[in-house]
């Protein structure tokens, strides 16, 4: 591949990189907007941003986890085991682990495994003080 060829490839890539990176969270790069998932609606309408991308901090897994109706009121902390439960069930590790990847998946792309698992002792032990 000549020299040029690997320039024009080059400055393709960057194009591409920078047009996906103006799309915005939820929506597709194509110059026409793709309505946005309901789940994506949920993320706008609750969810604090910066620079147009969801702010990936506890604050925001506690709004996911203390507004949205798949997981409100569903934690709870139980001191005796020192766990959080889930629907009256100990979350045990492959537990938490795949509510986090639910949470990145539907909500929060990117969101870091410590963070989530922050947000959800504190979420858990909110609700055990609401008793």
């Amino acid at each position: 591949m000549s020299v040029q060829q690997q320039l024009a490839k080059v400055e393709e890539l960057a194009k591409e990189k920078a047009d996906a990176a103006g799309a915005g969270f939820g929506r597709s790069a194509s110059k026409e907007k793709q309505p946005l998932s309901e789940d994506a609606q949920w993320v706008h309408q609750n969810l604090r941003f910066e620079g147009g991308q969801p702010v990936m901090d506890i604050a925001n897994v506690l709004r996911i986890f203390e507004r949205h109706e798949d997981y409100k009121g569903r934690f709870k902390y139980n001191d005796m085991v020192n766990r959080a439960m889930d629907k009256g069930a100990v979350m045990v590790d492959w537990r938490i682990f795949e509510l986090c990847a639910v949470v990145q998946e539907r909500f929060l792309p990117g969101l870091d495994n410590e963070v989530m698992l922050k947000a959800l002792i504190v979420a858990a032990n909110r609700a055990s003080e609401d008793k």
